[in-house]
């Protein structure tokens, strides 16, 4: 990470509130350059919450959030400082009308105007060859399964050539003989000096991918650091496992 120097993504106190219900309680954070950042917790903790704050879905009600030094903090997604990043979603949102390579070419032209039909076209199948996906690639995209069309979306977010990535529970009902894939791709990104941010409910996904891991609970932030001393934290093992668990042990 040392050839990346700078923080690529920073959330300053941020607060958001839903009329009395407190989502997300005075988060700060720093992503790095080229570094795969794991986000982990309970379902219903605030991690989606938290990639929709960063991706301008949702503006927080308090605090700021900064993109590459530039404030990104009330801006909508589709606004131009944003547009480094890419992004999936718990639930796949691809266009479903068209064919499984088409979803790579268009979101890869709409990033990427100035490249021709071939290098895109290159660019899109060898994409959908890392992800297992080349055999459907003339198939309409609503033909796919849940997990092929997490895949998808996956593919088709790094076929944009962003310099972030924020993936919502990316391993979610995709086959088991894929999953080694899709974290080789991620660790590859990495290396090319893509920033990755993972979101997951699911520890041991994360715990041999990531250079950090922080945890959330209830809105809060309660741990950043090296994977397995965080996981071995007991705030952590109290978050997910109950505190008499804990003492129990």
């Amino acid at each position: 990470m040392g050839r990346f120097p700078q923080a690529l993504l920073q959330l300053e106190n941020v607060t958001l509130r839903f009329g009395g219900n407190t989502v997300l309680k005075d988060i700060a954070a720093t992503v790095e350059r080229a570094e795969i950042y794991g986000l982990i917790g309970p379902n219903g903790c605030g991690k989606t919450t938290f990639l929709n704050v960063v991706s301008g879905v949702y503006h927080p009600t308090s605090g700021k959030v900064l993109l590459k030094g530039v404030e990104t903090t009330n801006l909508p997604p589709y606004a131009q400082e944003l547009r480094c990043m890419a992004r999936t979603f718990q639930i796949p949102k691809l266009w479903r009308k068209l064919s499984v390579l088409e979803n790579i070419m268009v979101a890869s032209f709409g990033k990427n105007p100035k490249r021709t039909h071939s290098q895109t076209l290159k660019q899109a199948e060898a994409c959908l060859s890392d992800f297992g996906l080349a055999d459907m690639m003339n198939e309409p995209a609503s033909n796919l399964s849940g997990g092929q069309s997490k895949l998808l979306e996956t593919a088709r977010a790094f076929a944009c050539d962003p310099e972030i990535v924020l993936l919502d529970e990316p391993l979610a009902g995709v086959a088991p003989s894929l999953v080694p894939r899709i974290l080789d791709r991620i660790k590859k990104e990495r290396d090319s000096g893509v920033t990755v941010l993972v979101v997951s409910h699911v520890i041991s996904g994360l715990a041999n991918l990531c250079d950090r891991l922080a945890v959330m609970s209830n809105g809060n932030m309660i741990a950043v650091g090296k994977p397995r001393e965080v996981l071995a934290a007991r705030n952590v093992v109290e978050a997910y496992l109950g505190e008499s668990s804990v003492t129990a042990s």
